[in-house]
Protein backbone atom coordinates (compact mmCIF):
# COMPACT_ATOMS: atom_id res chain seq x y z
CA UNK A 1 0.00 0.00 0.00
CA UNK A 2 1.21 3.28 -1.03
CA UNK A 3 1.88 6.06 1.16
CA UNK A 4 1.39 10.23 0.51
CA UNK A 5 2.77 12.36 3.19
CA UNK A 6 0.76 15.25 4.95
CA UNK A 7 2.69 17.28 8.05
CA UNK A 8 0.08 18.99 9.86
CA UNK A 9 1.60 22.00 12.19
CA UNK A 10 1.37 23.46 15.36
CA UNK A 11 2.53 26.99 16.63
CA UNK A 12 5.41 25.23 18.30
CA UNK A 13 6.67 23.51 15.04
CA UNK A 14 9.88 24.83 14.08
CA UNK A 15 9.40 28.08 12.79
CA UNK A 16 11.16 28.23 9.17
CA UNK A 17 8.37 25.01 8.15
CA UNK A 18 5.50 26.21 9.97
CA UNK A 19 6.06 29.35 8.15
CA UNK A 20 6.47 27.92 4.90
CA UNK A 21 3.35 25.63 5.26
CA UNK A 22 1.16 28.07 6.75
CA UNK A 23 2.20 31.04 4.12
CA UNK A 24 0.96 28.57 1.56
CA UNK A 25 -2.43 27.28 2.68
CA UNK A 26 -3.01 31.30 3.59
CA UNK A 27 -2.04 32.14 0.22
CA UNK A 28 -4.02 29.26 -1.22
CA UNK A 29 -7.67 30.52 1.24
CA UNK A 30 -6.85 34.08 0.52
CA UNK A 31 -7.25 33.37 -3.45
CA UNK A 32 -10.21 31.40 -3.18
CA UNK A 33 -11.42 34.10 -0.95
CA UNK A 34 -10.65 36.78 -3.31
CA UNK A 35 -11.59 35.37 -6.16
CA UNK A 36 -15.43 34.76 -4.85
CA UNK A 37 -16.00 38.12 -3.53
CA UNK A 38 -14.15 39.70 -7.15
CA UNK A 39 -16.85 37.96 -8.94
CA UNK A 40 -19.85 38.40 -6.32
CA UNK A 41 -19.14 41.99 -6.92
CA UNK A 42 -18.72 41.71 -10.53
CA UNK A 43 -21.94 40.41 -10.63
CA UNK A 44 -23.41 42.10 -8.04
CA UNK A 45 -22.89 45.08 -8.97
CA UNK A 46 -21.86 45.37 -12.40
CA UNK A 47 -24.05 47.53 -14.84
CA UNK A 48 -23.57 45.03 -17.54
CA UNK A 49 -25.54 42.12 -15.85
CA UNK A 50 -28.39 44.82 -14.09
CA UNK A 51 -31.31 43.61 -16.05
CA UNK A 52 -30.62 39.90 -15.45
CA UNK A 53 -30.40 40.77 -12.20
CA UNK A 54 -34.44 42.13 -12.01
CA UNK A 55 -35.03 38.60 -13.21
CA UNK A 56 -32.83 36.56 -10.73
CA UNK A 57 -31.99 38.69 -7.88
CA UNK A 58 -28.61 37.82 -5.84
CA UNK A 59 -28.77 34.33 -6.86
CA UNK A 60 -27.07 35.57 -10.26
CA UNK A 61 -23.76 36.70 -8.49
CA UNK A 62 -24.44 33.59 -5.95
CA UNK A 63 -24.04 31.31 -9.25
CA UNK A 64 -20.83 32.85 -10.74
CA UNK A 65 -18.93 33.42 -7.89
CA UNK A 66 -18.69 29.94 -7.25
CA UNK A 67 -18.43 29.16 -10.89
CA UNK A 68 -14.82 31.34 -10.90
CA UNK A 69 -13.65 29.13 -7.52
CA UNK A 70 -14.61 26.22 -8.97
CA UNK A 71 -12.22 27.07 -12.24
CA UNK A 72 -10.04 28.12 -10.22
CA UNK A 73 -9.59 24.95 -8.23
CA UNK A 74 -9.97 22.57 -11.21
CA UNK A 75 -6.72 23.97 -12.20
CA UNK A 76 -4.90 23.28 -9.34
CA UNK A 77 -6.37 20.03 -8.52
CA UNK A 78 -4.69 17.94 -11.26
CA UNK A 79 -1.47 19.72 -10.03
CA UNK A 80 -0.28 17.94 -7.07
CA UNK A 81 -1.03 14.42 -9.00
CA UNK A 82 1.07 15.12 -11.87
CA UNK A 83 3.80 13.14 -9.73
CA UNK A 84 6.17 13.03 -12.24
CA UNK A 85 6.50 17.03 -12.81
CA UNK A 86 6.61 17.20 -8.62
CA UNK A 87 9.87 14.87 -9.15
CA UNK A 88 11.50 17.42 -11.85
CA UNK A 89 10.85 20.41 -9.72
CA UNK A 90 12.26 18.68 -6.56
CA UNK A 91 15.39 17.36 -8.42
CA UNK A 92 15.89 20.04 -11.53
CA UNK A 93 15.63 23.24 -9.34
CA UNK A 94 17.03 21.64 -6.23
CA UNK A 95 14.42 22.69 -4.12
CA UNK A 96 15.44 22.96 0.06
CA UNK A 97 14.00 20.12 2.31
CA UNK A 98 11.29 22.91 3.23
CA UNK A 99 9.80 23.40 -0.31
CA UNK A 100 10.75 19.84 -1.19
CA UNK A 101 8.31 19.11 1.86
CA UNK A 102 5.10 20.54 0.39
CA UNK A 103 5.44 18.50 -2.63
CA UNK A 104 5.57 15.85 -0.93
CA UNK A 105 1.98 16.96 0.68
CA UNK A 106 0.67 16.78 -2.69
CA UNK A 107 -1.99 14.44 -1.95
CA UNK A 108 -3.33 16.60 0.67
CA UNK A 109 -3.50 19.87 -1.17
CA UNK A 110 -4.86 17.76 -3.85
CA UNK A 111 -7.80 16.85 -1.17
CA UNK A 112 -8.74 20.45 0.15
CA UNK A 113 -9.26 21.36 -4.11
CA UNK A 114 -11.18 18.49 -4.34
CA UNK A 115 -13.29 19.42 -1.13
CA UNK A 116 -13.56 23.09 -2.49
CA UNK A 117 -14.41 22.24 -5.63
CA UNK A 118 -17.36 20.04 -3.74
CA UNK A 119 -18.37 23.06 -1.90
CA UNK A 120 -18.57 25.33 -4.40
CA UNK A 121 -20.38 22.88 -7.20
CA UNK A 122 -22.85 22.48 -4.44
CA UNK A 123 -23.63 26.13 -4.00
CA UNK A 124 -23.09 26.67 -7.73
CA UNK A 125 -26.06 24.05 -8.29
CA UNK A 126 -28.20 25.44 -5.84
CA UNK A 127 -28.30 29.01 -6.92
CA UNK A 128 -28.89 27.76 -10.66
CA UNK A 129 -31.41 25.52 -9.55
CA UNK A 130 -32.83 28.98 -7.78
CA UNK A 131 -32.37 30.68 -11.53
CA UNK A 132 -34.30 28.49 -13.31
CA UNK A 133 -36.93 28.65 -10.99
CA UNK A 134 -36.95 31.94 -11.58
CA UNK A 135 -36.40 32.69 -15.07
CA UNK A 136 -39.21 30.24 -15.93
CA UNK A 137 -41.43 31.78 -13.33
CA UNK A 138 -40.61 35.31 -14.55
CA UNK A 139 -42.90 34.80 -17.79
CA UNK A 140 -45.79 34.77 -15.18
CA UNK A 141 -44.33 38.49 -13.46
CA UNK A 142 -46.70 41.92 -13.86
CA UNK A 143 -43.85 44.00 -13.63
CA UNK A 144 -43.63 45.47 -16.62
CA UNK A 145 -40.26 45.52 -16.98
CA UNK A 146 -40.19 42.31 -16.63
CA UNK A 147 -42.63 41.79 -19.48
CA UNK A 148 -40.40 43.71 -21.94
CA UNK A 149 -37.23 41.93 -21.00
CA UNK A 150 -39.24 38.48 -21.68
CA UNK A 151 -40.16 39.14 -24.76
CA UNK A 152 -36.72 40.31 -25.99
CA UNK A 153 -36.12 38.20 -28.84
CA UNK A 154 -33.13 38.97 -31.09
CA UNK A 155 -31.13 39.06 -29.24
CA UNK A 156 -33.07 37.58 -25.73
CA UNK A 157 -32.15 37.90 -22.64
CA UNK A 158 -34.23 35.07 -20.72
CA UNK A 159 -32.73 31.51 -22.35
CA UNK A 160 -35.96 29.98 -21.08
CA UNK A 161 -38.67 31.25 -24.03
CA UNK A 162 -42.17 29.83 -22.01
CA UNK A 163 -43.51 29.27 -18.92
CA UNK A 164 -45.27 25.89 -19.78
CA UNK A 165 -42.90 23.90 -18.71
CA UNK A 166 -41.79 22.72 -14.92
CA UNK A 167 -38.18 22.81 -13.22
CA UNK A 168 -36.80 19.40 -14.42
CA UNK A 169 -37.67 19.86 -17.89
CA UNK A 170 -36.17 23.58 -17.57
CA UNK A 171 -32.97 22.40 -16.28
CA UNK A 172 -32.95 19.86 -19.23
CA UNK A 173 -33.83 21.68 -21.86
CA UNK A 174 -30.93 24.17 -21.14
CA UNK A 175 -27.61 23.10 -22.31
CA UNK A 176 -25.97 24.50 -19.43
CA UNK A 177 -28.53 22.76 -17.64
CA UNK A 178 -28.10 19.03 -18.45
CA UNK A 179 -23.87 19.61 -19.13
CA UNK A 180 -24.04 20.71 -15.35
CA UNK A 181 -26.38 17.47 -14.40
CA UNK A 182 -23.62 15.43 -15.75
CA UNK A 183 -21.06 17.55 -14.80
CA UNK A 184 -22.73 16.93 -11.03
CA UNK A 185 -23.57 12.90 -11.42
CA UNK A 186 -19.41 12.58 -12.07
CA UNK A 187 -18.34 14.27 -9.04
CA UNK A 188 -20.68 12.61 -6.85
CA UNK A 189 -19.58 9.27 -7.79
CA UNK A 190 -15.27 10.30 -8.09
CA UNK A 191 -16.01 11.56 -4.65
CA UNK A 192 -17.76 9.14 -2.98
CA UNK A 193 -15.96 6.27 -4.71
CA UNK A 194 -12.42 8.08 -2.66
CA UNK A 195 -14.14 7.38 0.41
CA UNK A 196 -11.74 6.32 2.78
CA UNK A 197 -13.81 2.79 3.13
CA UNK A 198 -13.80 2.26 -0.11
CA UNK A 199 -10.57 3.24 -1.09
CA UNK A 200 -8.85 0.75 1.09
CA UNK A 201 -11.19 -2.05 0.37
CA UNK A 202 -12.09 -1.67 -3.09
CA UNK A 203 -9.09 0.29 -4.76
CA UNK A 204 -10.09 -0.98 -8.27
CA UNK A 205 -13.16 0.54 -7.53
CA UNK A 206 -11.54 3.67 -6.81
CA UNK A 207 -8.96 3.93 -9.19
CA UNK A 208 -11.80 3.59 -12.22
CA UNK A 209 -14.44 5.91 -10.79
CA UNK A 210 -11.44 8.66 -9.90
CA UNK A 211 -10.90 8.26 -13.64
CA UNK A 212 -14.69 9.71 -14.64
CA UNK A 213 -12.65 13.09 -13.99
CA UNK A 214 -11.93 12.71 -17.55
CA UNK A 215 -15.74 13.34 -18.63
CA UNK A 216 -16.16 15.68 -15.35
CA UNK A 217 -13.55 18.06 -17.10
CA UNK A 218 -15.04 17.20 -21.02
CA UNK A 219 -18.41 18.50 -20.02
CA UNK A 220 -17.16 21.42 -17.98
CA UNK A 221 -15.39 22.65 -21.12
CA UNK A 222 -18.56 22.92 -22.93
CA UNK A 223 -20.77 23.90 -20.26
CA UNK A 224 -20.71 27.21 -20.74
CA UNK A 225 -21.02 27.21 -24.83
CA UNK A 226 -24.30 28.03 -25.58
CA UNK A 227 -23.66 31.04 -23.48
CA UNK A 228 -26.81 31.24 -21.86
CA UNK A 229 -26.03 33.71 -19.20
CA UNK A 230 -26.02 36.95 -21.37
CA UNK A 231 -25.05 40.66 -20.54
CA UNK A 232 -26.09 43.99 -21.70
CA UNK A 233 -23.49 45.21 -24.46
CA UNK A 234 -24.88 48.74 -25.62
CA UNK A 235 -24.09 50.19 -22.14
CA UNK A 236 -22.81 53.72 -24.00
CA UNK A 237 -26.34 53.76 -25.81
CA UNK A 238 -28.28 52.51 -23.00
CA UNK A 239 -27.97 53.24 -19.12
CA UNK A 240 -29.67 50.59 -17.34
CA UNK A 241 -30.01 52.64 -14.59
CA UNK A 242 -32.35 55.08 -16.16
CA UNK A 243 -33.86 53.28 -18.91
CA UNK A 244 -35.04 50.82 -16.35
CA UNK A 245 -37.80 53.39 -15.60
CA UNK A 246 -39.48 53.63 -19.48
CA UNK A 247 -39.02 49.70 -20.86
CA UNK A 248 -42.72 50.62 -22.99
CA UNK A 249 -40.20 53.44 -24.60
CA UNK A 250 -37.66 51.31 -25.45
CA UNK A 251 -38.41 50.81 -29.13
CA UNK A 252 -39.22 54.63 -29.60
CA UNK A 253 -36.67 56.52 -27.57
CA UNK A 254 -33.24 57.49 -29.07
CA UNK A 255 -31.84 57.87 -25.39
CA UNK A 256 -33.27 54.50 -24.60
CA UNK A 257 -32.87 52.32 -27.20
CA UNK A 258 -33.43 48.40 -27.44
CA UNK A 259 -30.81 47.22 -24.74
CA UNK A 260 -28.96 44.42 -26.79
CA UNK A 261 -27.48 41.30 -24.74
CA UNK A 262 -24.83 38.97 -25.34
CA UNK A 263 -23.38 35.86 -23.88
CA UNK A 264 -19.91 35.81 -22.67
CA UNK A 265 -17.45 33.61 -24.24
CA UNK A 266 -16.67 30.30 -22.58
CA UNK A 267 -13.91 31.07 -19.78
CA UNK A 268 -13.48 27.50 -18.43
CA UNK A 269 -10.34 26.69 -20.63
CA UNK A 270 -7.99 29.40 -19.96
CA UNK A 271 -7.95 27.77 -16.14
CA UNK A 272 -7.42 24.21 -17.04
CA UNK A 273 -5.99 24.12 -20.77
CA UNK A 274 -2.36 24.46 -18.62
CA UNK A 275 -2.80 21.47 -16.10
CA UNK A 276 -4.81 19.11 -18.54
CA UNK A 277 -1.82 19.52 -20.89
CA UNK A 278 0.59 18.68 -17.55
CA UNK A 279 -1.63 16.23 -16.60
CA UNK A 280 -2.03 14.48 -19.93
CA UNK A 281 1.64 14.58 -20.71
CA UNK A 282 1.85 12.53 -17.27
CA UNK A 283 0.03 10.26 -18.45
CA UNK A 284 1.70 9.69 -21.51
CA UNK A 285 5.02 9.01 -19.13
CA UNK A 286 3.20 6.37 -17.38
CA UNK A 287 1.89 4.78 -20.66
CA UNK A 288 5.47 4.82 -21.93
CA UNK A 289 6.48 2.83 -18.78
CA UNK A 290 3.92 0.35 -19.21
CA UNK A 291 5.39 -0.99 -22.27
CA UNK A 292 9.13 -0.80 -20.83
CA UNK A 293 8.75 -3.14 -18.17
CA UNK A 294 11.61 -3.53 -15.22
CA UNK A 295 13.03 -6.62 -14.51
CA UNK A 296 12.19 -9.17 -11.16
CA UNK A 297 15.46 -10.01 -10.40
CA UNK A 298 13.55 -12.13 -6.82
CA UNK A 299 11.02 -13.47 -5.41
CA UNK A 300 10.11 -14.12 -1.93
CA UNK A 301 6.99 -15.81 -0.41
CA UNK A 302 6.53 -14.79 3.28
CA UNK A 303 3.67 -16.30 5.22
CA UNK A 304 -0.13 -14.71 5.36
CA UNK A 305 0.01 -14.26 0.92
CA UNK A 306 2.83 -11.68 1.75
CA UNK A 307 5.17 -11.63 -1.36
CA UNK A 308 8.36 -9.75 -1.66
CA UNK A 309 9.12 -8.39 -5.11
CA UNK A 310 13.04 -7.35 -5.94
CA UNK A 311 13.22 -5.53 -8.71
CA UNK A 312 16.16 -3.99 -11.42
CA UNK A 313 16.85 -0.15 -9.90
CA UNK A 314 16.08 1.97 -13.36
CA UNK A 315 17.04 5.04 -14.26
CA UNK A 316 14.36 7.70 -14.42
CA UNK A 317 13.33 11.04 -16.07
CA UNK A 318 15.52 13.88 -14.40
CA UNK A 319 18.28 11.76 -14.01
CA UNK A 320 16.90 10.30 -10.49
CA UNK A 321 18.71 6.74 -10.05
CA UNK A 322 18.11 6.94 -6.42
CA UNK A 323 15.40 7.19 -4.15
CA UNK A 324 14.56 8.30 -0.43
CA UNK A 325 13.32 5.98 2.13
CA UNK A 326 10.03 5.85 2.88
CA UNK A 327 8.93 6.96 -0.75
CA UNK A 328 6.29 4.68 -3.22
CA UNK A 329 5.97 3.66 -6.66
CA UNK A 330 3.51 2.68 -8.52
CA UNK A 331 2.95 -0.90 -10.52
CA UNK A 332 1.60 -2.08 -13.45
CA UNK A 333 0.99 -5.88 -14.24
CA UNK A 334 0.12 -5.50 -17.97
CA UNK A 335 -0.82 -9.35 -17.74
CA UNK A 336 -3.69 -8.42 -15.19
CA UNK A 337 -5.00 -5.06 -16.16
CA UNK A 338 -3.68 -3.13 -19.02
CA UNK A 339 -4.59 0.19 -16.74
CA UNK A 340 -4.48 -0.66 -13.62
CA UNK A 341 -1.72 1.19 -11.58
CA UNK A 342 -1.14 0.44 -7.75
CA UNK A 343 0.14 2.06 -5.15
CA UNK A 344 3.47 0.63 -2.97
CA UNK A 345 5.88 1.84 -0.05
CA UNK A 346 9.26 0.58 -0.75
CA UNK A 347 10.52 -1.82 1.27
CA UNK A 348 14.16 -1.25 -0.18
CA UNK A 349 16.75 1.09 1.21
CA UNK A 350 18.62 3.98 -1.08
CA UNK A 351 22.07 1.85 -0.58
CA UNK A 352 20.73 -1.30 -2.28
CA UNK A 353 21.06 -2.24 -5.69
CA UNK A 354 17.29 -2.87 -6.37
CA UNK A 355 13.72 -1.59 -5.50
CA UNK A 356 11.37 -4.17 -2.98
CA UNK A 357 7.72 -3.99 -2.41
CA UNK A 358 6.04 -6.50 0.14
CA UNK A 359 2.52 -6.67 -0.84
CA UNK A 360 -0.26 -8.66 1.03
CA UNK A 361 -3.17 -9.94 -0.39
CA UNK A 362 -6.32 -7.95 0.62
CA UNK A 363 -8.37 -7.38 -2.79
CA UNK A 364 -8.86 -8.83 -5.62
CA UNK A 365 -5.37 -7.23 -7.83
CA UNK A 366 -3.14 -8.43 -5.58
CA UNK A 367 -4.75 -11.95 -4.71
CA UNK A 368 -4.59 -12.23 -8.57
CA UNK A 369 -0.95 -10.67 -8.35
CA UNK A 370 -0.05 -13.75 -5.66
CA UNK A 371 -1.61 -16.09 -7.87
CA UNK A 372 -0.16 -15.16 -11.00
CA UNK A 373 3.86 -15.32 -9.33
CA UNK A 374 3.12 -18.37 -7.77
CA UNK A 375 2.27 -20.32 -10.95
CA UNK A 376 4.98 -18.61 -12.93
CA UNK A 377 7.51 -19.18 -10.34
CA UNK A 378 6.38 -23.00 -9.52
CA UNK A 379 9.54 -24.15 -11.85
CA UNK A 380 11.86 -21.66 -9.64
CA UNK A 381 13.12 -19.87 -12.85
CA UNK A 382 13.11 -16.30 -11.98
CA UNK A 383 12.87 -15.39 -16.00
CA UNK A 384 9.64 -16.69 -16.01
CA UNK A 385 8.36 -13.94 -13.61
CA UNK A 386 5.50 -11.99 -15.08
CA UNK A 387 7.02 -8.56 -15.82
CA UNK A 388 5.94 -5.24 -13.92
CA UNK A 389 5.68 -1.72 -14.55
CA UNK A 390 7.19 1.35 -12.38
CA UNK A 391 6.40 4.81 -12.10
CA UNK A 392 8.00 6.46 -9.70
CA UNK A 393 9.51 6.69 -7.05
CA UNK A 394 7.65 9.54 -5.42
CA UNK A 395 8.52 11.44 -1.90
CA UNK A 396 6.71 10.78 1.73
CA UNK A 397 7.31 12.71 5.01
CA UNK A 398 8.86 9.67 6.57
CA UNK A 399 12.12 11.42 4.48
CA UNK A 400 12.56 13.39 7.08
CA UNK A 401 13.32 11.25 9.38
CA UNK A 402 17.38 11.87 9.05
CA UNK A 403 16.60 15.24 10.17
CA UNK A 404 16.56 15.27 13.58
CA UNK A 405 18.74 13.55 16.43
CA UNK A 406 15.81 11.16 17.87
CA UNK A 407 12.87 10.02 15.75
CA UNK A 408 9.73 8.43 16.94
CA UNK A 409 8.19 5.99 14.31
CA UNK A 410 4.92 4.77 14.93
CA UNK A 411 3.16 2.45 12.57
CA UNK A 412 -0.26 1.01 13.23
CA UNK A 413 -1.27 -2.19 11.00
CA UNK A 414 -0.06 -1.35 7.30
CA UNK A 415 1.70 1.39 8.29
CA UNK A 416 4.39 0.03 9.32
CA UNK A 417 5.16 -0.77 5.81
CA UNK A 418 7.70 2.71 5.06
CA UNK A 419 9.68 2.14 8.62
CA UNK A 420 11.07 -1.09 6.35
CA UNK A 421 13.29 1.29 4.08
CA UNK A 422 14.65 3.19 7.25
CA UNK A 423 16.03 0.60 9.21
CA UNK A 424 17.81 -0.44 6.47
CA UNK A 425 19.23 2.55 5.08
CA UNK A 426 20.06 3.28 9.16
CA UNK A 427 21.80 0.11 9.20
CA UNK A 428 23.96 0.26 6.03
CA UNK A 429 25.09 4.20 7.15
CA UNK A 430 26.28 2.68 10.22
CA UNK A 431 28.12 0.16 8.76
CA UNK A 432 29.65 2.22 5.95
CA UNK A 433 30.53 4.63 8.68
CA UNK A 434 28.33 7.49 7.06
CA UNK A 435 28.01 10.16 9.83
CA UNK A 436 24.44 11.35 10.10
CA UNK A 437 22.39 13.26 12.65
CA UNK A 438 19.97 10.69 13.48
CA UNK A 439 21.15 8.86 17.10
CA UNK A 440 18.41 7.19 18.15
CA UNK A 441 15.16 5.38 16.68
CA UNK A 442 12.09 4.32 18.30
CA UNK A 443 9.98 2.17 16.32
CA UNK A 444 6.47 1.61 17.95
CA UNK A 445 4.37 -0.69 16.12
CA UNK A 446 1.11 -1.62 16.74
CA UNK A 447 -0.67 -5.01 15.27
CA UNK A 448 -4.06 -5.20 15.66
CA UNK A 449 -3.26 -9.04 14.69
CA UNK A 450 -0.15 -10.55 13.74
CA UNK A 451 -0.54 -13.14 11.05
CA UNK A 452 -0.02 -10.30 8.04
CA UNK A 453 2.47 -9.10 9.55
CA UNK A 454 5.09 -11.80 9.63
CA UNK A 455 7.75 -10.17 7.18
CA UNK A 456 8.37 -7.28 9.04
CA UNK A 457 9.20 -8.84 12.24
CA UNK A 458 11.61 -11.46 10.09
CA UNK A 459 12.81 -8.04 8.76
CA UNK A 460 13.37 -6.32 12.26
CA UNK A 461 15.42 -9.48 13.31
CA UNK A 462 18.11 -9.60 10.66
CA UNK A 463 18.10 -5.73 10.55
CA UNK A 464 18.98 -6.24 14.70
CA UNK A 465 21.26 -8.91 14.35
CA UNK A 466 23.17 -6.70 11.69
CA UNK A 467 23.31 -3.80 14.31
CA UNK A 468 24.30 -6.24 17.20
CA UNK A 469 27.27 -7.41 14.66
CA UNK A 470 28.80 -3.74 14.52
CA UNK A 471 27.75 -2.51 17.90
CA UNK A 472 24.69 -0.30 16.83
CA UNK A 473 22.39 -2.03 18.40
CA UNK A 474 21.25 0.78 20.57
CA UNK A 475 20.13 2.53 17.77
CA UNK A 476 16.98 1.09 17.92
CA UNK A 477 14.42 0.82 20.50
CA UNK A 478 11.64 -1.81 19.42
CA UNK A 479 8.37 -1.28 20.71
CA UNK A 480 5.35 -3.95 20.06
CA UNK A 481 2.14 -3.56 20.79
CA UNK A 482 -0.20 -6.39 20.31
CA UNK A 483 -3.85 -4.75 20.22
CA UNK A 484 -6.19 -8.42 19.86
CA UNK A 485 -6.07 -11.91 19.60
CA UNK A 486 -4.44 -12.59 22.85
CA UNK A 487 -5.36 -13.32 26.93
CA UNK A 488 -4.03 -12.63 29.83
CA UNK A 489 -2.65 -16.83 30.02
CA UNK A 490 -1.12 -15.69 26.47
CA UNK A 491 0.76 -12.48 28.27
CA UNK A 492 2.10 -14.67 30.55
CA UNK A 493 3.82 -17.33 28.56
CA UNK A 494 5.73 -14.43 26.91
CA UNK A 495 7.48 -13.18 30.25
CA UNK A 496 8.65 -16.76 31.02
CA UNK A 497 10.47 -16.96 27.45
CA UNK A 498 13.39 -15.40 26.30
CA UNK A 499 12.17 -15.12 22.78
CA UNK A 500 8.47 -13.31 21.63
CA UNK A 501 6.20 -16.13 22.02
CA UNK A 502 4.48 -14.07 18.71
CA UNK A 503 7.15 -12.20 16.79
CA UNK A 504 10.27 -14.04 18.02
CA UNK A 505 12.40 -11.16 18.47
CA UNK A 506 13.90 -10.30 21.61
CA UNK A 507 11.69 -7.13 22.51
CA UNK A 508 8.47 -8.43 23.94
CA UNK A 509 5.39 -7.87 22.49
CA UNK A 510 3.26 -5.54 24.80
CA UNK A 511 -0.82 -6.46 24.84
CA UNK A 512 -2.94 -3.61 24.39
CA UNK A 513 -2.91 -0.43 23.32
CA UNK A 514 0.33 1.99 24.10
CA UNK A 515 -0.38 4.49 26.55
CA UNK A 516 1.00 7.48 24.71
CA UNK A 517 1.36 9.86 27.99
CA UNK A 518 3.22 7.90 29.80
CA UNK A 519 5.62 6.90 26.54
CA UNK A 520 6.27 10.56 26.10
CA UNK A 521 6.81 11.76 29.65
CA UNK A 522 9.64 8.94 28.75
CA UNK A 523 10.84 10.71 25.49
CA UNK A 524 10.87 14.06 27.04
CA UNK A 525 12.64 12.85 30.12
CA UNK A 526 15.19 11.00 28.20
CA UNK A 527 15.76 13.37 25.46
CA UNK A 528 15.10 16.92 27.33
CA UNK A 529 16.77 19.94 25.14
CA UNK A 530 16.00 17.94 21.97
CA UNK A 531 13.98 18.50 19.18
CA UNK A 532 12.25 15.12 18.38
CA UNK A 533 10.69 14.16 15.17
CA UNK A 534 7.18 12.08 15.50
CA UNK A 535 6.80 9.78 12.44
CA UNK A 536 3.17 8.31 12.40
CA UNK A 537 1.54 6.05 9.58
CA UNK A 538 -1.98 4.80 10.72
CA UNK A 539 -5.58 5.22 11.64
CA UNK A 540 -6.82 9.10 12.07
CA UNK A 541 -7.65 8.34 15.69
CA UNK A 542 -3.78 7.41 16.59
CA UNK A 543 -2.67 10.43 14.52
CA UNK A 544 -4.65 12.73 16.35
CA UNK A 545 -3.52 11.18 19.91
CA UNK A 546 0.13 11.55 18.80
CA UNK A 547 -0.61 15.18 17.79
CA UNK A 548 -2.27 16.37 20.54
CA UNK A 549 0.85 14.55 22.57
CA UNK A 550 3.39 16.29 20.55
CA UNK A 551 1.64 19.55 21.36
CA UNK A 552 1.32 18.57 25.07
CA UNK A 553 4.85 17.52 25.39
CA UNK A 554 6.75 20.41 23.71
CA UNK A 555 8.10 22.73 26.49
CA UNK A 556 10.88 25.25 25.96
CA UNK A 557 13.58 23.71 23.87
CA UNK A 558 12.10 20.09 24.26
CA UNK A 559 10.23 19.63 21.11
CA UNK A 560 8.22 16.96 19.73
CA UNK A 561 7.62 17.62 15.55
CA UNK A 562 4.56 15.83 14.58
CA UNK A 563 5.09 14.66 10.71
CA UNK A 564 2.05 12.14 9.52
CA UNK A 565 1.81 9.66 6.55
CA UNK A 566 -1.62 8.89 4.58
CA UNK A 567 -1.93 5.51 3.18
Amino acid sequence: MALAGSRFGSSKLPITRFAINLNFQILWHASNIFIFVWFFLKYHQGDEWFYLRQILGPYLALARAPAAVLNFNCCLVLLPVCRNLLVGLRYVFGCSRRIKALFDHNIKMHKKCAYMIVLMTFVHLLAHLFNVKLLTESHLSSDPLIQTLNKLDDPYLNPIRSSDVDLIVSVFVLFGGWTGVVITVALIIIITAATETIRRSFFEIFWYCHHLFVIFYAFLLIHGLKKQIRGQTNLDEHNPQNCSLVPLEWDNSVECPRPMFAGSDPGTWKWVIGPVALYFFERIIRLSRSFNPTQVVKVIFHPSRVIEIQMHRQRWCFGQNKNEVGEYIFLNCRELALFEWHPFTLTSAPEEDFLSVHIRSAGDWTNNLYDLFTKRLESGDITNAPRLAIDGPFGAASQDVFDYEVSICVGAGIGITPFGSLLKSVYYKKANGIPMKLEKIYLIWICPTYNSFEWFSDLVAKLTQKLESINELDVLDLRIYLSRGWDDKFARVKDESELDPVTGLRQKTNYGRPDWSKLFSEFSKTHNGRTNGVFVCGPKVISTQLRENCMQFTDGSTKFVFNKENF
